[in-house]
Order: structure tokens, then C-alpha cells, then sequence
């Protein structure tokens, strides 16, 4: 098992940036709060985190920053330069699951999704 992954839920795919030398991961939207009342729930969201290895250990140094309780975010893709990340989410979108792009010129920069495949 990889230190620092291994909770009771969903976590992956992932994507790796060699640049920034973060992990781009999908993993379910479960609280300590809920994990109690996971049985009650009809289901649960996806989202991404970004991690980085921290003394050998994986742990989450943020939410991905579009992350929002409304919609699923998943299948995380960085490119080699650490400036583009692909990825799925069901947001603003009926009966689709579009392809989302965000791109910076610096991998440090704010990005903001757009849509690059709706099908």
C-alpha cells in the first residue's frame, strides 16, 4: 500500500506532475462527520485533491479549487509541462459528462475550466 492512501473509500485515478512534483487525484467527498451515515446515503460525489509526498507519506495539500459539493470531479490528466489539467465533471450540464480543460502559462497560476468535449 502506498503511505498515505488507504481510507475505506474511493481514491483514483490519478495523475502525476513531474514539474511541481504533485499527484492530481479523484477521491470520494466523505467528512469524518459523515463517514457514520455513509449506509444513508443515496451517493456520494466525487472530487480532485492535489498531494504531495510529505516524509514519505502522501497527504492533501489542497482541494482542487472548483471543487463544489453539487457536482462530481474525476480523471484527473497534467500535462508534462505542469501548465494544462484535463478533466470530467458533470457540472452545468444535462444528460452529458463533458471533458474540462484548465491552462496557465505558469503551473503556480489561478486556471479556470472550460469545456473542451461535450459527448
Amino acid at each position: 500500500m502506498v503511505p498515505g492512501f488507504g481510507n475505506l473509500f474511493h481514491e483514483g485515478p490519478a495523475s502525476y506532475c513531474e514539474v511541481t512534483g504533485e499527484l492530481f487525484v479523484t477521491v470520494s467527498s466523505i467528512s469524518d462527520e459523515s463517514r457514520r451515515k455513509i449506509r444513508k446515503q443515496k451517493f456520494i460525489r466525487l472530487r480532485l485533491v492535489i498531494m504531495k509526498e510529505v516524509d514519505g507519506k502522501w497527504v492533501v495539500i489542497e482541494d482542487f479549487p472548483f471543487n463544489n459539493d453539487e457536482y462530481h470531479y474525476a480523471h484527473p490528466a497534467i500535462s508534462v509541462t505542469g501548465d494544462t489539467l484535463v478533466f470530467s465533471s458533470d457540472m452545468k450540464v444535462v444528460m452529458a459528462i463533458p471533458i474540462f480543460i484548465c491552462q496557465s502559462e505558469k503551473p503556480d497560476n489561478g486556471m479556470y475550466p472550460k469545456i473542451l468535449v461535450r459527448k
